[in-house]
């Protein structure tokens, strides 16, 4: 488990960064590749991360059902990723596919989802 705040940005704007994957390539230098697969839903997608590990270690990728829910009532956003197969995602040689993976985010507001002040809890699920 992964606790933290933050108080320069807003919940919502933290989310934003977490899910936009194109701008996530940009900020996030182990990422190889990154992009929604399938949108199943407005809020679920199933998503392809190619990520670059140092040597000695292999690339890694995952195929992953991600969901996320925001409720301003709790001032919550939740995003939630487990690792899945898919047709059109092959395994490839070059790569070791990780196929138990689990990861819920929790980002929760002090005030509003749009106010800076936030807290967040990262989880990795077994």
């Amino acid at each position: 488990k992964i606790f933290g705040s933050f108080d320069t940005v807003s919940s919502v704007e933290f989310y934003n960064a977490q899910v936009n994957d194109q701008y996530r390539s940009e900020w996030d230098r182990s990422v190889s590749s990154l992009y929604v697969v399938d949108n199943i839903t407005n809020n679920r997608e199933i998503v392809y991360w190619a990520t670059k590990f140092p040597f000695p270690l292999q690339d890694r990728t995952y195929v992953l059902m991600r969901s996320h829910l925001m409720d301003e009532k709790s001032r919550t956003i939740e995003i939630a990723s487990r690792s899945i197969t898919h047709k059109s995602k092959p395994e490839y040689p070059k790569f070791v596919r990780v196929c138990k993976y689990g990861s819920k985010l929790v980002i929760r507001a002090d005030k509003r989802l749009v106010s800076e002040r936030n807290e967040l809890l990262f989880n990795l699920l077994r």
